[in-house]
């Protein structure tokens, strides 16, 4: 158990250390200090094909994109290929920031771990064949938080830590602010017993705030180190522990505190993604296609980190 304490005591530390590829960015003319992404879940209600995600990310303007795997396993079982994909992404002047993926591979169940763990492995071959930089990595083989089982949680992302490096790919730990990994310390905590210096975590503002997380925490963080983070706003109420993914609303259209977060993120030296995420029915309801949501969410993007950053 001292080796726990001694590691939660110990969150300060630099955990986060950067991708061995740097990828160019589009803003780098000094509009924006970090590349502007878009997470597909945004646009999952138009059912678009890969190819067609894709076109519609890039005529948005935004710099990178962040794919769901299940949408890529559907694209090449309906004889789509890989190889095709990894070209549109770079023709269209992509960043692939990240893969999206649910394996059970963090799990104090051994056979779930096992099984999430072949899938995992089998996750982020994909993920290096189609360029990816990253790959989400989330608790959802949880059922339970034991501080006694830290250690082996952290023995189980150096697993995944190892097979990625190897490809190329780094999985960095996403916490989620509806279940059992919610708050900061937590996957931080997994990071520091994994014992590796390329454990990363993936953060989310909304999920910040649904796990009842301070943003003043993030600065004791090492943020200049994280690949992507996820950008959404969420509304006053219902309360942050009543919220669900479907709350999540276009930056500036609900309580985020932008204004103290995005000058932090900058001072600390962040550069890599802020990659929009949202799963609201309304707007699905409202714009009639994927491109118009897309043109209005980039839109309202820039116009609240400008905001935030004093570039109005």
């Amino acid at each position: 158990m001292k080796k726990v304490f001694f590691a939660l005591a110990a969150m300060v530390v630099v955990l986060c250390s950067c991708c061995d590829k740097k990828c160019d960015r589009k803003t780098d003319d000094g509009k924006l200090p970090f590349r502007l992404s878009l997470n597909v879940s945004t646009i999952q209600a138009y059912n678009l094909s890969v190819p067609e995600q894709i076109n519609a990310v890039a005529d948005a303007g935004f710099d990178g994109i962040e794919l769901w795997i299940r949408d890529v396993y559907r694209y090449i079982d309906e004889g789509g290929s890989v190889d095709s994909i990894a070209r549109l992404i770079r023709e269209r002047g992509l960043v692939l920031e990240n893969l999206i993926g649910h394996a059970t591979w963090l799990s104090s169940d051994p056979k779930t771990h096992q099984e999430g763990l072949e899938a995992m492995k089998q996750d982020l071959e994909l993920a290096a064949k189609l360029g990816s930089r990253c790959m989400a990595a989330t608790g959802k083989g949880l059922t339970g938080w034991e501080l006694a089982d830290i250690p082996e949680y952290g023995r189980q992302y150096a697993e995944i830590l190892d097979y990625g490096r190897a490809l190329g790919v780094r999985p960095i730990v996403e916490l989620w602010g509806h279940r059992i990994m919610s708050r900061v310390w937590q996957v931080e905590a997994v990071a520091l017993e994994s014992g590796r210096s390329d454990a990363g975590l993936l953060l989310d503002f909304y999920h910040l705030y649904r796990g009842g997380n301070s943003f003043a925490s993030l600065a004791l963080l090492d943020i200049s180190q994280m690949p992507v983070i996820h950008l959404n706003d969420y509304p006053g109420a219902p309360a942050y522990n009543e919220l669900t993914d479907a709350d999540r609303t276009f930056p500036g259209e609900g309580i985020c505190p932008y204004g103290e977060i995005l000058p932090m993120l900058v001072a600390k030296g962040f550069d890599g993604a802020l990659s929009l995420e949202l799963f609201n029915e309304s707007y699905w309801n409202h714009y009639a296609t994927a491109p118009e949501l897309l043109k209005v969410a980039h839109r309202k993007c820039l116009a609240a980190i400008d905001k935030a950053l004093g570039r109005e």
